[in-house]
């Protein structure tokens, strides 16, 4: 069984196993920044170009960066809950 996001990030910090600082550092992920964020979508190799620049077109910045916050909230999530 491959080891959950926590327990990476504990081995990497503390040299040691499950360890609630590495809970705090992933919990310290969940507000990302703007930037993160677009970094995030520009690099998503799986939306393609065309479709990528439909949505920014058709969308108001905010409601795009709130959407992929909510995403990228649910991803920090689950690796907290799968710790």
């Amino acid at each position: 069984m491959a080891e959950s996001m926590t327990e990476r990030v504990a081995r990497a910090i503390s040299n040691a196993a499950y360890d609630d600082k590495a809970k705090a550092a992933i919990g310290a992920m969940r507000e990302p920044t703007e930037e993160m964020l677009l970094a995030s979508w520009h690099q998503t190799a799986s939306v393609s170009s065309e479709r990528r620049m439909a949505v920014e077109l058709g969308t108001p910045r905010s409601a795009h960066l709130a959407k992929m916050k909510q995403r990228w909230q649910a991803m920090i999530d689950k690796a907290l809950e799968d710790g």
